[in-house]
C-alpha cells in the first residue's frame, strides 16, 4: 500500500493491521492499555482521558486532575476483575472522551449485567461470572474488535488534543 498522508490515515492503517492479527496478538495489544481506574503511572493524556478532570480538555496541562473518589476506584477494580474473568486475556478498554470514572463505572456495570455477570454492591465481595467467553468464542472476538476500535478512537482523539488531527 501507499504511505499514509496524515496521522489519522496512519491510525486507520494500523488498525487494519491489528484487526488482521491473531486473537492472541490482539489480546496482547489490548492488554498494554491501562485498566480503567488505575491511577499510577498514567501519562497526562491518559489521566485526562480517564475522566480525572471530568471534562474534555484541549489543553491537558490547563486543569489539574480532580481525584476520583476511592469508592469509585474500588468498584472499578472489582468490575475490571469480573470483566477479565468474563473475557480472559483482555482488559476493559473504552473511549472515555472526558467522561468521569463514575460514568465509566456505570458503563462497565451495564456491560457486565448484559452478560449476566452479577457484581455485589460490596466492593470487597466477588463477582459471579456465570459464563466465560474464551478466546475462540464469537463473543470474545466481538469484544476484542470493539476494544481495538476504541483504541483507534482514543488515538484519534489524542491527535486532536495534540493539534495533529
Amino acid at each position: 500500500g501507499s504511505l499514509p498522508k496524515s496521522y489519522p490515515e496512519l491510525i486507520e492503517n494500523a488498525l487494519k493491521i491489528v484487526h488482521d492479527w491473531s486473537r492472541e496478538k490482539q489480546a496482547q495489544f489490548i492488554g498494554g492499555h491501562p485498566r480503567i481506574g488505575e491511577v499510577k503511572a498514567l501519562s497526562a493524556l491518559s489521566a485526562s482521558e480517564q475522566g480525572q478532570t471530568g471534562v474534555p480538555s484541549s489543553n491537558i496541562s490547563a486543569s489539574a486532575p480532580t481525584p476520583t473518589p476511592q469508592d469509585v476506584l474500588d468498584r472499578l477494580k472489582l468490575l475490571n476483575a469480573a470483566y477479565e474473568r468474563l473475557y480472559p486475556g483482555l482488559v476493559y478498554v473504552t473511549f472515555v472522551n472526558g467522561r468521569s470514572q463514575a460514568q465509566i463505572r456505570d458503563e462497565l456495570e451495564e456491560k457486565l449485567r448484559a452478560q449476566q455477570v452479577v457484581v455485589g454492591q460490596d466492593n470487597n465481595s466477588d463477582a459471579d461470572v456465570l459464563q466465560i467467553h474464551d478466546i475462540e468464542s464469537e463473543e470474545w472476538q466481538r469484544e476484542v474488535t470493539r476494544a481495538v476500535d476504541d483504541v483507534g478512537r482514543i488515538a484519534k482523539s489524542r491527535l486532536g488534543v495534540l493539534g495533529l488531527a
